[in-house]
């Protein structure tokens, strides 16, 4: 079963923008529904899948990720299973990409990062799931995204 929302994305989801920009219409084709099939295939409950489906476009959207990003996370993620990096290389080229990102700030925007990823604790499991906890390309897109809700209140 899916865990409960935060109050504060419950919040997102909730706001006149988000009805607007609703992230099953938005984000369907990059985050594609699995037939019945396909799931079967793979030993999992169609149902199950179908939920957990639109609670990932739900959480891109809680995220303000959107179609490109989804693409270039989910190229990252193939990319790092296919050629693993050791996790100290990784945060190296973390830090390093923060700091030519963000100069100064650098620790801040990390830092809010990490509120933007705390807020939904299933944000966390999905990312190290898919091998993305220490990609610099990911912190460095979160980074810029936590800014972002920072700046307009939603963080």
């Amino acid at each position: 079963p899916l865990a409960e929302l935060p109050p504060e994305v419950q919040e997102l989801r909730d706001s006149p923008e988000r009805r607007i920009f609703d992230a099953q219409s938005m984000l369907r084709e990059v985050v594609p529904d699995l037939s019945d099939e396909q799931c079967e295939a793979e030993g999992a409950d169609p149902a199950v899948v179908r939920q957990g489906v639109i609670e990932v476009r739900e959480i891109a959207a809680d995220l303000d990720i959107g179609t490109l990003e989804v693409q270039s996370i989910r190229q990252r993620a193939g990319l790092l299973r296919e050629t693993p990096v050791d996790p100290i290389v990784q945060r190296e080229s973390a830090v390093e990409a923060l700091n030519r990102e963000f100069g100064n700030g650098a620790y801040q925007a990390w830092q809010d990062a990490r509120a933007l990823v705390a807020r939904d604790p299933r944000v966390g499991k999905v990312i190290e799931t898919m091998g993305l906890g220490d990609d610099a390309e990911t912190i460095v897109m979160l980074a810029k995204k936590a800014r972002s809700q920072r700046a307009a209140g939603k963080l």
